[in-house]
């Protein structure tokens, strides 16, 4: 189960190291001044966002083997790498934040304008005279053209007498109704397709909050949209970079069991019993020694004035 739960962990922060070095070498791929330039410091981003993931596992090392120099050397530099990421990271989530609020805000701007469109369309289209259907007026245009009336007064150029000024006057009365009826269909059309093209730029996120997570982070913390911004900005390249440089080391971490210590090696049982009995041999033999000499050999006279051989005391 352990070996499980640190293969996710190990799949989690593989995942966390390509996301952070990524991040890296797209934000800095945009900081040269030609190609060759943008792709070195690419490469160089990524390769420190590799060192920073595995120096964790060398300043442990270290710090078990009481290498306090190698310690303090690899800190020193793991905070240096962490801080180059977490600007790099920084850089690239407030640019890719900014791309996308300023694409709501052009969505916004474009709804704007077409929903103003299609008030001043409706506007017009009201205002028109009351029209019947231009093909009914155009039929019937055509056939006040064929009255002797028409013909009479030269195309209404020229009517002469109170019937012929009258007939005039009901035609061009038609031929403005019919134009009140065409311009109508126009505005029609013009309201049917701003219609359509807002309901599109609604249905892509325009007329809604530019930014609905900001506008949640201003809500709970009281900090405007910008230092909401701010904030998300910082809180999202921290987890990355953070998941990137311990991630490894913690999915890992169980390994460190086996890590070599610089304390003195445990000393074997053969090892004392072959010391001790060397301890007692340079002891022993000395005092057996000792004890083998031949004791002082001393005559004693008895009272009878025989002598006798006295060692230590005893009689032989």
């Amino acid at each position: 189960m352990r070996y499980m739960v640190s293969g996710a962990g190990l799949l989690a922060a593989l995942i966390l190291m390509s996301a952070s070095g990524s991040m890296n070498f797209l934000f800095w791929i945009g900081q040269g001044q030609s190609a060759r330039e943008s792709t070195i410091l690419g490469l160089v981003s990524v390769a420190f966002d590799i060192f920073k993931s595995v120096l964790p596992f060398c300043v442990a090392w270290a710090w078990a083997m009481r290498k306090r120099a190698y310690v303090i050397v690899s800190s020193v530099l793991f905070a240096l790498f962490f801080c180059f990421s977490m600007m790099s990271a920084l850089g690239f989530a407030a640019g890719n934040r900014g791309y996308v609020a300023g694409g709501r805000e052009a969505l916004a701007l474009r709804l704007e304008e077409t929903e103003g469109e299609l008030e001043r369309a409706k506007a017009q289209r009201k205002a028109l005279p009351t029209h019947r259907v231009a093909s009914v007026i155009e039929e019937e245009i055509k056939g006040m053209q064929k009255d002797r009336f028409w013909t009479g007064s030269q195309s209404c150029n020229d009517p002469s007498g109170r019937e012929a000024q009258n007939f005039c006057k009901k035609l061009a009365d038609r031929n403005t109704e019919r134009a009140a009826s065409l311009a109508a269909d126009r505005l029609s059309l013009d309201i049917e397709r701003l219609s359509r093209e807002a309901e599109a730029l609604k249905g892509q996120g325009a007329g809604q909050t530019k930014d609905p997570q900001a506008d949640m982070v201003a809500t709970i913390s009281g900090l405007d949209e910008a230092g909401s911004k701010k904030a998300i900005n910082i809180f999202v390249a921290l987890l990355v970079e953070l998941g990137a440089a311990f991630g490894l080391f913690l999915a890992m971490g169980h390994s460190f069991s086996h890590i070599p210590s610089a304390t003195p090696a445990p000393i074997s049982l053969k090892t004392v019993v072959a010391e001790t009995a060397q301890a007692l041999e340079r002891v022993a033999v000395p005092a057996l020694t000792q004890a083998r000499k031949p004791a002082p050999l001393r005559l004693q006279m008895l009272e009878n004035g025989e002598l006798v051989v006295d060692q230590h005391g005893e009689s032989a």
